[in-house]
């Protein structure tokens, strides 16, 4: 279903992890094209520069789409090096848009875009997870519609339905009558301060910094979506369902639907991961539950304790500090929320609470959220 950045078994070479030499890619990193902006500025004395097209041919009105080979060179081959003898068209490019839409390459094949059948507008994009035909989207971008169009990168158009969704994630699942190309993803979503590229439909993308990696942003039916990924681009500059991809071009999150007044947010890859795989087997999905209420925002303060709930009964009690889950810091009840949404119900966990200054540890199961 899902495919791993470190686990690719499809008999390719691996294509994921540590970065080969320069030479050896179709992309490059923000910070290297810096480095050749710099070598740019001495030789323009010459008025004939000399720049990586990677992908793209710029000049004499000749554009192939950036991201997608045009040509028979393998994978991994040195990019072509292009003259451009006009200065002003070398001012153009921008560095940043270029290792977005390379970045991205992979992740567009596994891109869709979904529409209402009796409405052309784009209601989202959506994620093939594998080959079966599943696709992993925003759930609050579809509204209260179970049938959709979706058209593929390919050129071809399916007709789609609604497999189940959750409100929490604000993740959907639909089922289209053909098969698809599966996504790799990364093992891990991104970090505070990450360059990341936003997907913006079959050959587009835009870059991004992930401003916070357990944000809190506000739905538009007033839900908050606790844990996820913010980004420095605004919200309506990431369409919902949009993935979100990392330096090693894996996909590490998909945009969630939130309200205009918040910049875009990123559902992480791992709760994408979980969710959809219970809603594809089960056709739902039932989320971890400690059994407590946490202040916001700031440190995870328990406020209140739910009688006979997991942390009752393990004695957790109010004004404890949950300072760690598993061993890993827990700086804020957004992260703690960010941690116990990547588990299982009924995985045993370890807690570390600070309580009055004492570090304390307690192990239990986690409950099954209660249906409202």
């Amino acid at each position: 279903m899902f495919s791993e950045s470190d686990d690719i078994d499809d008999g390719e070479p691996q294509q994921f992890g540590p970065r080969p030499p320069i030479a050896e890619r179709m992309w490059q990193h923000p910070a290297e094209f810096a480095l050749e902006a710099r070598q740019v500025q001495r030789r323009r004395r010459d008025r004939r520069l000399a720049v990586l097209a990677l992908g793209s041919v710029l000049g004499a009105g000749v554009i192939t789409s950036i991201g997608f080979r045009s040509d028979d060179r393998p994978l991994g081959a040195s990019p072509p090096v292009i003259a451009i003898t006009d200065t002003t068209q070398a001012d153009a490019i921008d560095p940043l848009v270029v290792w977005a839409h390379e970045v991205t390459a992979l992740a567009r094949t596994s891109t869709l875009i979904v529409h209402s059948p009796d409405d052309p507008n784009v209601l989202a994009l959506a994620l093939a997870v594998g080959p079966d035909g599943f696709l992993v989207t925003s759930r609050r971008a579809l509204g209260d519609r179970a049938s959709f169009v979706v058209h593929t990168p390919a050129g071809t158009t399916h007709t789609a339905e609604l497999r189940g969704s959750d409100a929490r994630t604000d993740i959907a699942v639909l089922e289209i009558d053909g098969t698809t190309v599966g996504v790799v993803t990364a093992l891990t979503p991104p970090d505070t301060g990450d360059l990341v590229a936003v997907v913006d439909g079959f050959d587009s993308a835009r870059s991004a910094k992930v401003t916070s990696a357990t944000g809190i942003a506000r739905t538009d039916d007033g839900d908050a979506l606790v844990g996820f990924f913010s980004l420095s681009t605004a919200n309506n500059d990431a369409m919902a369902g949009s993935p979100i991809v990392d330096a090693d071009g894996a996909v590490a999150g998909i945009a969630a639907h939130v309200s205009n007044t918040d910049t875009a947010t990123g559902v992480p890859i791992g709760v994408v991961r979980r969710v959809a795989t219970a809603i594809i087997e089960s056709g739902g999905v039932a989320h971890p539950w400690l059994g407590v209420s946490l202040a916001e925002p700031g440190p995870a303060i328990v406020t209140a304790v739910v009688s006979d709930g997991p942390a009752s009964l393990a004695g957790i009690a109010p004004l404890d500090v949950i300072k760690a889950l598993g061993g890993e810091p827990t700086h804020s009840a957004a992260a703690l929320v960010a941690a116990l949404l990547e588990l299982e119900p009924g995985h045993t966990v370890e807690l570390h609470i600070d309580r009055n200054g004492e570090t304390l540890t307690v192990w239990f199961d986690l409950g099954a959220q209660p249906v409202d």
